[in-house]
């Protein structure tokens, strides 16, 4: 909403009020940015700004060269520079950025005396040494991290309750890449050229069979993947869909967790939930299952539920303790 008195809100839940109160609203005005800030309310993360006339606006960042910071270079093993690697930051501070053209990244105003954890991530991508940490942050200090062009395969085997190969079962690929294959009169599939740490999911089908796993995940492929098997079976029950979403206490979707399904028989399925949080299973009916979270940046208080599904359940939510 814009008029002569411009509301914004600022969108991170965990900013802190030094970051915060660093935070400005510039206006172009004759080819320059002018700060035209008038008021910042940290409780609601809003800054609004007072201007005459209507042209771009930019919400930027002063420096405090008072506080600490981490600046950082992120090149190919070629010496080339690599822009658009996503750089979090995580500890003392939760924050996300991605690298320039120069391959050059910085987080600034950080908190003194903080603990951080700074890792890359690049789909295509991996590293020599994927995160470093700085304890007791009370100066500039910097990183350099080398990223190698790399790609890698998953393979596996899809057999009958008998342990016979399943040929003709449709394997399908997603995530970072997507496809579909069939598998061969071994019962054997492969999915290759996957560009590493990427995510992937993949999924058997054929009709009038189930398989376990119903879907097997890959967070992070960093190395090819093989022994990716399922094993199929013909349905005993009817099916019934197990969601919800993870979250954190004010209600943020927390992408990327790990959500595992184990039944009686062991591990049914992982998947990673998407950027808002939601996760999804299918499984029987009157079975008994423990349903299971888990993401490096978050705990939680019940990180495991135990439940026994006679209907479809859409709302199994976790919340996490993490500030």
């Amino acid at each position: 909403m814009f008029g002569a008195d411009h509301g914004l809100f600022y969108g991170s839940g965990s900013v802190t009020f030094s970051q915060f109160d660093n935070m400005k609203i510039l206006h172009g005005e004759g080819g320059s940015l002018v700060d035209r800030t008038i008021s910042r309310d940290f409780s609601t993360k809003k800054i609004c700004a007072s201007v005459s006339s209507l042209s771009p606006f930019v919400l930027a960042e002063q420096i405090d060269t008072n506080l600490p910071s981490i600046s950082g270079l992120i090149l190919d093993d070629s010496g080339n520079p690599l822009s658009g690697v996503s750089v979090g930051l995580t500890g003392t501070e939760e924050r996300q950025t991605e690298t320039n053209s120069d391959g050059s990244f910085k987080f600034v105003n950080l908190t003194p005396n903080g603990n951080y954890n700074v890792s890359p991530k690049s789909v295509g991508y991996i590293f020599e040494e994927y995160n470093t940490n700085f304890i007791d942050l009370t100066g500039e200090e910097t990183v350099f991290f080398e990223g190698t062009a790399a790609d890698f395969q998953i393979t596996g085997t899809v057999r009958d309750g008998l342990g016979n190969p399943l040929a003709g079962v449709s394997m399908e690929l997603d995530g970072s890449e997507q496809g579909v294959v069939d598998t061969d009169a071994n019962g054997e599939y492969t999915f290759a050229g996957l560009p590493a740490d990427g995510s992937y999911f993949v999924t058997p089908r054929l009709s009038g069979l189930a398989f376990q796993p119903e879907v097997l995940s890959v967070s992070a492929l960093t190395s090819n993947v093989s022994g990716a098997d399922f094993q199929g079976f013909a349905p005993t029950a009817a099916a019934v869909t197990i969601a919800g979403r993870v979250m954190t206490a004010d209600g943020n979707g927390i992408g990327l967790t790990a959500v595992t399904l184990n039944g009686s028989n062991g591990v049914i399925g992982r998947v990673i939930t998407n950027p808002f949080g939601y996760y999804q299973f299918d499984a029987e009916a009157g079975g008994s299952y423990i349903v299971s979270v888990s993401h490096r940046a978050f705990t939680f208080a019940e990180p495991s539920r135990v439940i026994n599904p006679l209907d479809n359940i859409n709302d199994l939510n976790f919340v996490s303790s993490t500030p």
